[in-house]
């Protein structure tokens, strides 16, 4: 008995101790016009076995255990976060990424390829650039959240790229000039009606509610309303969206032709009755990503 006390004692702490150590990841990055670079430095078999994924404006780093990291302060276009042995960076912006891995120390090198540097952000705009969002109140709806989770391909989920992504042209409307607010920050359940409510609070000039599908295609909704309403009925705050669906309309149409140039991918446009839309006394999109 005392021997197997011992043994399960002895298992114990070698658990204890393997567990408790963790892997050091330091990170650095450096910036210039259209080009971020994040270098990682840590032992060579953590920086070997490490897998770099990357979706949208999300860079997932997978290292084979639990790590630390150290980090000095990023780019305002940069966010850092991690759970387990996934490290996740968004960059705003981000267009395209390229991985190569050094010796001596070993390292894990990023060069990712953005729209434009945060460095650029800071600098004063010229009217020109301005003009095109100055003074526009935009509301943006990244879907699901908290144990609402969406669709799961992968490691990734719905309600984390439909917030980076949000995040990332929050930060571009706001380099234009635009207001805009999110009715959700972080991986946190909001239901419709909070939405809804949140929505109508801002007073917004522009609502796009943002998701992710399975099919290969963009795919643009606006809201179909019933225009057999009274006009008294038309400004209840269900029925809002009837005073907009043309500009919602034409909205749409601009958006897929801009999707369609850019990404080189069918977008289809439909019209469907959704509460988070009709409720919007504004030009309003709900939009599934690919």
């Amino acid at each position: 008995m005392k021997r197997l006390i011992i043994l399960v004692m002895i298992m114990f702490y070698i658990s204890s101790a393997a567990y408790g150590e963790k892997a050091q990841v330091k990170m650095r990055s450096s910036e210039d016009s259209g080009a971020l670079r994040l270098v990682f430095e840590s032992d060579d078999a953590t920086i070997k076995d490490a897998k770099v994924f990357h979706s949208y404006t999300l860079v997932k780093i997978e290292f084979q255990t639990e790590f630390k990291i150290d980090y000095e302060k990023t780019p305002s276009a940069v966010g850092i976060s991690h759970k387990g042995s996934s490290l996740f960076v968004t960059i705003a912006g981000l267009k395209d990424i390229k991985v190569f891995r050094l010796s001596g120390p070993p390292r894990l090198v990023i060069d990712a390829a953005v729209e434009k540097s945060a460095e650029e952000e800071s600098q004063p705009e010229t009217p020109e650039k301005l003009s095109g969002l100055s003074g526009l109140v935009m509301v943006l709806d990244p879907g699901h959240g908290g144990y609402n989770i969406g669709l799961v391909g992968g490691d990734y989920k719905e309600k984390d790229v439909a917030l980076s992504i949000t995040k990332s042209l929050r930060h571009a409307a706001k380099k234009a000039g635009a207001k805009v607010f999110l009715t959700r920050y972080t991986d946190k359940y909001v239901t419709i009606n909070e939405r809804i409510v949140n929505t109508y609070e801002r007073y917004p000039k522009v609502f796009l509610s943002l998701h992710l599908s399975s099919s290969p295609d963009f795919v643009i909704y606006y809201a179909k309303m019933d225009m057999e309403t009274t006009v008294k009925d038309r400004y209840l705050l269900k029925q809002r969206q009837s005073l907009h669906v043309s500009s919602s309309s034409k909205f749409a149409k601009t958006v897929a032709r801009v999707l369609k140039e850019k990404f080189k991918r069918n977008v289809k446009v439909r019209r469907m009755s959704l509460p988070i839309l009709s409720s919007v006394d504004a030009p309003a999109l709900f939009i599934e990503l690919p």
